[in-house]
């Protein structure tokens, strides 16, 4: 039986678009409140960043954040990272977390 060559990796490459007007601004006003930059291979105090030690829960990948939004709404005593590399997405997720007022978000855009 004869092996199949394995495909070759490939890169991640994030494209970037036109952003709309409301996107711009909820990046530009909401980033400070909610966003968490980290340099790459970097850990992250968790415990410090939140100011509590509850379970943490990060989605990567997670697209406009409307699964993200109800999640730490139906359980706010949990703690949660979004890792997103499309600012689209990021904004879109911030102005959901203004209209539905959720504290208790922390941002990290990119990936660990």
């Amino acid at each position: 039986m004869q092996k199949k060559p394995h495909r070759q990796i490939r890169s991640y490459v994030c494209r970037s678009g036109r952003k709309k007007k409301t996107q711009l601004s909820a990046w530009e006003t909401l980033w400070p409140l909610y966003g968490l930059t980290a340099p790459a291979k970097t850990c992250l105090d968790l415990e410090g960043i939140f100011g509590r030690s509850n379970d943490k829960i990060v989605e990567i990948g997670f697209g406009d954040g409307q699964s993200l939004v109800e999640m730490a709404l139906a359980a706010p005593e949990r703690d949660y990272i979004g890792i997103e590399v499309y600012r689209a997405g990021i904004a879109s997720l911030l102005s959901a977390i203004q209209k539905k007022i959720c504290p208790i978000f922390e941002w990290l855009p990119g990936m660990l």
